[in-house]
């Protein structure tokens, strides 16, 4: 089993994965804002597993999917990818991807803006790895995660050091 927690992953380039799990248990992806990746080679995923044993090949709660790219692709099949084995598709709660349609089961997905604090960075280009991807007040990913991964583990603090679980009383608690 990989866990990957309360980590970002923000314009990375790379040619076919950013991690690939072969014949182990599932990948874990909690907290995690995923944006503005590139996978240089066309049909390929950001995180893809093969060849598991029976169970869900990817446990996904709580992440933003956003402005991914493969081979200039871009759509919900580039961010995850699951494949071989008896493995079944993933299991994903309460995340934000981007051109979301719904193919694959799911929970509290939404596939609105996520509206970060700064999408453009110092540098005024966006997605160069310089951007806060904190949300902003009007963000609709606000009170619309699950919380119960992140208290299992333990997580109090986000990637900045601010308190990470914030009930914002003027936004509408659509999350877990």
């Amino acid at each position: 089993e990989l866990r990957i927690e309360n980590s970002a992953f923000l314009a990375n380039v790379a040619p076919s994965s950013l991690v690939h799990g072969s014949g182990f248990g599932p990948i874990e992806l909690v907290n995690l804002p995923v944006v503005a990746n590139r996978l240089s080679l066309p049909n390929r995923t950001l995180f893809s597993q093969s060849d598991i044993a029976g169970g869900p090949s990817m446990d996904i709660q709580s992440c933003i999917f956003w402005r991914n790219a493969s081979g200039g692709q871009t759509g919900e099949d580039v961010p995850f990818q699951f494949t071989g084995g008896a493995a079944t598709p993933p299991v994903i709660g309460w995340s934000c991807i981007d051109q979301w349609t719904g193919t694959i089961p799911s929970t509290g997905v939404i596939s609105l803006d996520p509206v970060f604090l700064d999408s453009l960075g110092p540098d005024g280009i966006p997605f160069t790895g310089d951007e806060d991807l904190r949300l902003a007040a009007v963000s609709p990913c606000i009170d619309a995660g699950n919380n119960e991964p992140v208290i299992a583990a333990g997580i109090e603090f986000d990637l900045v050091g601010v308190t990470r679980r914030i009930d914002d009383a003027a936004a509408p608690d659509t999350g877990n």
